[in-house]
């Protein structure tokens, strides 16, 4: 939040998203307690690279996986997230997907927006600084609706080579 605030710029570096993936699931699979829950990547594209700042994209996966965790569940059953990195166009992609209920149409809409939040325990904070790291970083961040259920956020970053740094 501080970094928003000072509107710290973003140090943007070649990323290897595959490894970068796995090594995010295994620290935050180590540091914080899944239980029952699952965290998984889902590598689709034998190499995919991106261009980046690597600690705004670990705050982004953090928020996302611990939104997914929590709000993703099928009733009781443990939590299942699976990150999936792969490319689309010229843009690397990784979609946090989870198999809980999704989102009504009226709650996705307002989900970036400041202090909106569902819950108790929520600033409404975190998926607004996702994004404005996402874009700091010349990338998006949208929720996609998936049909039959669950919910998948999809970070979008210019491929590395489809930009330079400033």
């Amino acid at each position: 939040m501080l970094g928003l605030a000072r509107r710290e710029r973003a140090i943007p570096e070649n990323i290897d998203l595959n490894a970068f993936v796995r090594r995010f699931v295994q620290e935050y699979a180590s540091t914080m307690a899944l239980e029952a829950n699952t965290l998984e990547p889902v590598l689709t594209c034998p190499q995919v690279t991106a261009l980046a700042d690597p600690r705004h994209l670990h705050q982004v996966l953090t928020t996302l996986v611990h939104n997914a965790l929590n709000h993703g569940r099928s009733g009781n059953e443990p939590a299942r997230v699976r990150l999936r990195v792969g490319m689309q166009q010229r843009h690397a992609v990784i979609d946090c997907l989870d198999r809980g209920p999704g989102l009504p149409p009226a709650t996705a809409e307002q989900l970036f927006r400041p202090f909106f939040t569902t819950s108790e325990h929520g600033t409404g904070l975190g998926l607004y600084i996702a994004r404005e790291l996402c874009r700091a970083n010349q990338g998006q961040l949208e929720y996609v609706a998936v049909p039959g259920g669950g919910a998948c956020f999809r970070v979008s970053l210019p491929g590395a080579a489809s930009i330079a740094p400033d």
